[in-house]
């Protein structure tokens, strides 16, 4: 395997590159580029920091946690997830534009099921 600068080999698996400062796991592609494997996630986080996390998303999003779909619900998690393990697992030093960040990656696409109804109840008028 190619020496590259701030990266380490994996001494079993092909194409798989430690970084030197993070200790993540990355896949080195074809074209040159390095893609983040998907990192197990801690088991089980402190109840505290949970709460700490809950009370921080609570104050941030608010009312924008109703009526999110199951699959908006899903993605959120995973995106809370990863920022818990980005952070290891210390609510304390997660940002609430970080939090904002997550949810817009979970609504993005299909967006908040009220930006589709707003309209709606007034065209019944």
């Amino acid at each position: 395997m190619d020496k590259i600068e701030g990266w380490e080999p994996h001494p079993t698996r092909k194409n798989i590159y430690k970084h030197k400062n993070s200790g993540l796991l990355y896949r080195r592609m074809k074209s040159g580029w390095f893609r983040k494997l998907p990192q197990k996630p801690i088991e089980e986080y402190d109840p505290i920091q949970l709460e700490i996390l809950i009370k921080k998303v609570a104050s941030t999003l608010g009312s924008n946690l109703e009526g999110l779909l199951f699959q908006q619900q899903n993605i959120l998690d995973t995106q809370l997830n990863n920022l818990m393990i980005d952070h290891n697992g210390q609510a304390d030093s997660i940002t609430a534009d970080e939090i904002i960040g997550a949810y817009e990656i979970a609504t993005i696409h299909n967006g908040h099921p009220s930006y589709f109804l707003c309209d709606w109840e007034n065209e019944k008028d």
